[in-house]
C-alpha cells in the first residue's frame, strides 16, 4: 500500500518582489555609475533591459479606445508626479484602469488566461515608458549639441522636461521653459 507523502509548504506570500542573484563582470560597475548619474537604481536599468528583451518576443495587442485613454492618463499623471505634484491617488486609479483594460485587450486577442496579469503589467510599463519618451521636450532638434535653455533658467537638464501645450518651433515640440526662452531669443 502506497502512503502519500504530505506536500511541503511553498514559499510564503510576503508581498515583496523576490531578490535575484546574478554573476556579472565589469559592465555592472559601468551601468551602476551611469545609473547613479541619472539618479536611477541598477534595478531600474535591469528592469528596462529585461522589458525590452521580453517585448522583442511579445506583440502588444490592439488596444481598445478605453485602454488607450487610461494609458494616456497615466502618462499625464506620471509627468505631473515628476514635476513634484502629489498625484499618487490619481496614478493608482489610472494604473488600475489601464491594467484592467490591458488584461481585457490581451484576452480578446487570444492570450491565455494564465499569466495575463504579468504580461499586462510588463506591457503597461513599456507603454508608459514609451509614452513619456514621446513627450520629452524636443529642444535637441533645434540645438543638437544640448539644450541652451535648461541651465539659462536654472532648471534641470532639459531631457527631464516634457512638451507643453504650445505651438511647435521649427517643428520641435518644446517644454514651456524652452519654448519661452527660444521665443525670446528669436524676438
Amino acid at each position: 500500500m502506497d502512503i502519500e507523502q504530505p506536500r511541503k509548504p511553498g514559499r510564503p506570500a510576503t508581498g515583496k518582489t523576490p531578490t535575484r542573484s546574478v554573476r556579472i563582470g565589469g559592465i555592472w560597475d559601468r551601468a551602476r555609475a551611469i545609473a547613479e548619474q541619472r539618479n536611477e537604481t541598477i534595478t531600474d536599468v535591469i528592469e528596462r533591459a529585461l522589458e525590452d528583451y521580453v517585448m522583442d518576443a511579445t506583440t502588444i495587442p490592439p488596444l481598445s479606445d478605453g485602454t488607450r485613454a487610461a494609458v494616456a492618463n497615466l502618462v499625464d499623471y506620471e509627468i505631473e508626479r515628476e514635476y513634484g505634484n502629489d498625484v499618487a491617488g490619481q496614478i493608482r486609479g489610472a494604473k488600475t484602469l489601464a491594467l484592467a483594460g490591458l488584461q481585457f485587450d490581451l484576452l480578446d486577442s487570444g492570450s491565455p488566461v494564465e499569466g495575463v496579469q504579468g504580461v499586462a503589467e510588463t506591457t503597461l510599463r513599456i507603454l508608459v515608458r514609451d509614452g513619456l519618451a514621446a513627450r520629452v521636450c524636443q529642444c535637441r532638434q533645434i540645438h543638437p549639441h544640448g539644450c541652451k535653455h535648461g541651465s539659462a533658467v536654472g532648471s534641470l537638464f532639459c531631457g527631464r522636461h516634457y512638451e507643453a501645450d504650445v505651438p511647435a518651433i521649427d517643428g520641435a515640440l518644446l517644454c514651456g521653459t524652452c519654448h519661452v526662452a527660444e521665443y525670446e531669443t528669436r524676438s
